[in-house]
């Protein structure tokens, strides 16, 4: 008991400790006690390490994906012969896997995870609207066309019917 209770306090003192067999289990405990928290440290170290490369490729495929829509912009003005040539549909695919990859482990990395998710879903937001409030304008151009020619048609058919009289 004079053991543990010299341990948990810190009184390491060896007039402490007058008997041979004291001594010995004193450092039998602090090799023991050792011994068992560096296997605790290696275990924490080995599961993080586990954890990040399994979420290794995700986020490669992030990482990709970020520097796509970040890239995008400047790209759409570079000539076409500028380019890389790349399969569209190897390109889509990937995108939706690292998108998939990462609604996957978002809840073991919130920060990072989410806030990308969140950047990719407001960038394909701003341009859903954007092309939603270019579809608008043209439908409005075209109604106000088709109300033109309606009256067009109807000041010819005017004319037709008063030269015809």
């Amino acid at each position: 008991m004079r053991l543990v209770h010299a341990g948990f306090i810190e009184e390491f003192d060896p007039d402490n400790f007058d008997e041979v067999v004291v001594r010995y289990l004193l450092v039998f405990y602090v090799l023991v006690v050792m011994v068992v928290l560096l296997n605790v440290l290696i275990a924490i170290v080995s599961d993080s390490y586990d954890i990040s490369m399994a979420k290794a490729e995700a986020l490669y495929y992030r990482s990709r994906l970020e520097l796509i829509t970040e890239t995008a912009p400047i790209a759409s003005r570079l000539p076409k012969w500028m380019l890389p040539t790349n399969d569209e549909e190897s390109i889509t695919e990937s995108i939706t896997d690292a998108l998939d990859d990462a609604k996957k482990d978002k809840a073991d990395d919130p920060n990072r995870l989410n806030y990308t998710i969140n950047a990719i879903e407001a960038i394909v937001d701003h341009s859903e609207r954007r092309t939603g409030h270019r579809i608008d304008a043209v439908e409005t151009e075209l109604a106000e066309a088709r109300k033109e020619l309606s009256e067009m048609k109807a000041m010819l058919q005017s004319l037709i019917d008063n030269r015809g009289s």
